[in-house]
């Protein structure tokens, strides 16, 4: 898949309210691609439809940068496949193993017969 780059206008001041700018004021290019994307063929974009999983800032119909190449390490947001369906918890390793924490639900706790699947690391929400 062709990869596309989007680069906007960065303005050169920050936006304090209150403090007007001069809108025409702008330092350069800001290229999205380059600030969002580690690993290019193992990135991908993920709309978030569901608020309730994990409470960090995202809200419904957020688009996720997820990398799938990147090795799970303690505290990371992930992407975990549950038999058939997906969730978004932090992955925490235990002397025992690992879990999967939501700060607004239940913890995941991996079970005999049920299938788990690591999907991917969440990088940026856009």
């Amino acid at each position: 898949m062709p990869v596309h780059h989007a680069a906007v206008p960065l303005f050169e001041y920050s936006v304090q309210v209150g403090f007007p700018s001069p809108a025409e004021s702008y330092k350069e290019t800001l290229d999205f691609s380059d600030l969002l994307i580690e690993n290019s063929p193992g990135d991908l974009c993920v709309a978030y439809l569901r608020a309730v999983d994990i409470d960090v800032g995202m809200c419904d119909g957020d688009l996720m940068v997820v990398d799938r190449s990147r090795t799970l390490k303690n505290n990371d947001i992930v992407i975990m496949q549950i038999d058939y369906g997906y969730t978004i918890r932090r992955f925490l390793k235990t002397l025992d193993g690992f879990y999967l924490k939501a700060e607004n639900l239940s913890s995941l706790y991996p079970k005999e017969g049920v299938q788990w699947m690591f999907f991917g690391v969440f990088n940026y929400v856009i």
